[in-house]
């Protein structure tokens, strides 16, 4: 099956198999920082917020964002913050969005949800190779609404304030009661601050259908779906994957027909000094 690669920054050495790295494509943005930028509500973002995405729009009307949001938290007459709902997701997928008249927009999920909450597998399974995440989807949203271009978006995570890069590592199962494998090395002297996986399965009938993600021959997860899109994510510790050597990343599910199995390993780092 294929492989897809989307990183944040450059794409370093965290993948050195041939072949899987550049399989399907890259696809480099940068990581930005907060650090001096004036949110007028940037407060609550350091209490709350973890992985997010943000920009700056062209121009701004709080009303004609308001129509895109599902739920409004606050508003005032600076800036507006609320939820937004994704097309082909769970409510509990819902995007947190912040706009304010300066014209900055930062869509994020909260800091106790995994980093690879972020990925798009929807998106992924109707236009392959990996190009958006959860974050980015729903500021097209909001811009849409607003009848603006989105903005040139840049990633940040408010847990992990040194981390300069991401990569997102996926690959997918469609042949059933078989086993699709990968295999990834994080080089030891990189500053790694998360390690999360992200499964899921699409079931496209009533049946059911069960599937894992394994590393190195050890579940991650063992999950069942009903009927629809099932998706979760989880923690890797630094043991269980160890620098320096190969892990194999395995995916398997076991019904019959158009069903398919997701898996992704999401890192979040910084490389070392030149």
């Amino acid at each position: 099956m294929k492989r897809k690669l989307l990183t944040v920054g450059c794409l370093g050495i965290i993948l050195v198999m041939p072949g899987i790295a550049c399989a399907q494509g890259n696809y480099s943005l940068n990581m930005g920082s907060f650090g001096k930028s004036p949110l007028l509500g940037q407060s609550f973002l350091e209490a709350e917020a973890g992985m997010c995405a943000h920009g700056q729009l062209s121009s701004v009307d709080l009303e004609l964002a308001e129509d895109a949001f599902k739920n409004v938290e606050e508003k005032t007459e600076d800036y507006i913050i609320g939820s937004v709902a994704l097309p082909g997701y769970q409510e509990s997928d819902d995007v947190h969005v912040y706009v304010d008249i300066t014209g900055w927009i930062v869509a994020y999920y909260l800091s106790d949800e995994m980093p690879s909450k972020i990925i798009d597998w929807v998106g992924y399974k109707n236009s392959e190779p990996i190009s958006s995440t959860r974050l980015s989807d729903a500021i097209d949203l909001v811009t849409l609404d607003m009848l603006v271009l989105p903005p040139d978006i840049s990633y940040y995570d408010f847990r992990y304030p040194d981390a300069t890069k991401m990569m997102i590592v996926v690959d997918e199962e469609f042949v059933d009661n078989t086993t699709e494998t990968f295999r990834i090395k994080v080089p030891g002297d990189y500053s790694m601050y998360s390690r999360t996986w992200s499964h899921a399965v699409f079931d496209q009938g009533t049946s059911g259908t069960s599937g894992n993600i394994n590393l190195d021959g050890v579940v991650l997860h063992n999950g069942s779906c009903g009927e629809g899109w099932c998706i979760w994510e989880g923690s890797i510790t630094p043991t269980q994957l160890f620098p320096d050597i190969f892990h194999e990343i395995s995916l398997y599910h076991n019904e019959y027909g158009d069903d398919f199995s997701y898996g992704a390993i999401m890192l979040i780092y910084a490389e070392p000094p030149l």
